[in-house]
């Protein structure tokens, strides 16, 4: 019986092919590849909460910004140091949710957003322990949300709800809070 060799043309690999791509998709996949890192580890979340995500880090990656929830609250933005995770709070009326979604360099300024019942939203920044909201552009949907921070935390990015769009949805603009240039 002749052998058969499956090829491209009829949409299959050779087998040799297949085994050599698995090889390799396993070496990059489980292999301790990320700046000679070796292991990971979880960063954990505040008391009693369930669910938490990392968004950001600093320049050595020591301090992270993020989200958890706890045992009693909604989910707020979130410092962690060397594993311990601080909750930032969230802006006055706006107490239904925050993320911190920036981080400087040094990890002295997070950014991010804090939440209302109505779904509205306004960008913060934090730091030493203060939230400051950063307000929004004018228009008929006062929301805005802050995404990333400068190396030395004095500009920061985000967007802002503007004005309806013909279907009468949210127009969004990015913006940049902070020194001009």
């Amino acid at each position: 019986m002749p052998r058969r060799d499956l090829t491209w043309k009829n949409g299959l690999l050779p087998l040799r092919r297949l085994l050599r791509l698995g090889t390799l998709l396993a070496l990059t996949v489980a292999g301790p590849q990320a700046h000679g890192q070796t292991s990971f580890q979880g960063l954990g979340f505040l008391s009693g909460g369930l669910f938490s995500t990392a968004i950001g880090m600093n320049a050595d990656g020591t301090v992270v910004a993020g989200q958890s929830n706890s045992s009693s609250n909604p989910f707020q933005g979130v410092r962690w140091v060397n594993s311990t995770p601080t909750g930032l709070g969230w802006l006055p009326t706006y107490t239904i949710d925050s993320a911190a979604t920036g981080i400087n360099s040094n990890g002295t300024v997070l950014v991010g957003w804090s939440q209302n019942i109505s779904a509205d939203a306004e960008a913060f920044e934090w730091v030493n322990g203060t939230m400051t909201p950063l307000g929004f552009l004018s228009g008929q949907f006062l929301s805005s949300w802050a995404f990333g921070v400068s190396a030395d935390g004095s500009v920061v990015v985000g967007k802002s709800a503007t004005s309806a769009n013909l279907n009468n949805s949210q127009r969004f603009e990015a913006v940049r809070w902070g020194s001009t240039a």
